[in-house]
């Protein structure tokens, strides 16, 4: 989705590759940590891994971000008391080449309890204070880009793309984990918004805007 909703994204992701050659993450706007848009890339080796052992119950970073806002690089980052299982998930990270790295954690204005982050690996060495920055500068420039969409959330951008692409609400439904009367609701109040007639023409509005594309290549 962000190559829809970013149209300098594929410098920008070109820039933090170079940055960040192991891989980086984005999460925008986390309620109850869980994001409405997310984007890895990390390898999918560390992706799989972190999933099946349910690494999130124990990753020191999650907690960082949960308690702060600001920069931070991995090493810095305090164990919070659960130093065994939390060196488990750092050392396993660093055997799939995601050995050091760095976080930018910032709290979204429209939503006070609401934040966001960008987290950068690299297999060779610690960021410099002058790429962390860099990072946050590019990380915000996302950020205005996608919350500059018309004042709509991420969550009805997902459905305005998934019916731009030709889905049901039904596949819609399935394919966001939510319920159809989500999806419709969602599509309300883009429509409104939007100052929409109706879905379609929400759809259609969104379309001619550039805030979603009619298919493939969306992240969400």
């Amino acid at each position: 989705m962000l190559e829809t909703l970013v149209p300098q994204w594929t410098l920008v992701e070109r820039r933090l590759e170079d940055l960040a050659p192991a891989g980086f993450v984005i999460a925008l706007n986390l309620r109850n940590m869980f994001p409405e848009l997310y984007h890895s890339g990390f390898p999918e080796e560390w992706t799989e891994t972190y999933t099946k052992n349910r690494y999130a119950l124990f990753d020191p970073m999650l907690a960082w971000i949960a308690l702060n806002t600001g920069a931070v690089r991995w090493s810095e980052i305090s164990m919070l008391g659960r130093e065994a299982t939390a060196t488990r998930v750092m050392t396993r990270a660093a055997e799939i080449g995601l050995r050091f790295g760095a976080m930018v954690v910032v709290r979204d204005e429209r939503a006070a309890n609401r934040k966001s982050f960008i987290s950068v690996a690299r297999g060779d060495r610690e960021l410099t204070d002058k790429e962390i920055g860099e990072v946050a500068e590019l990380f915000e420039a996302v950020r205005a880009e996608v919350f500059a969409s018309g004042g709509l959330e991420l969550r009805e951008l997902q459905v305005l793309g998934a019916l731009a692409s030709g889905q049901t609400h039904e596949e819609a439904a399935e394919n966001l984990g939510v319920s159809k009367g989500t999806i419709k609701k969602r599509l309300e109040s883009a429509r409104v918004k939007l100052a929409a007639r109706n879905g379609t023409h929400a759809v259609a509005v969104a379309l001619h805007r550039g805030l979603v594309a009619l298919s493939g290549g969306q992240k969400w």
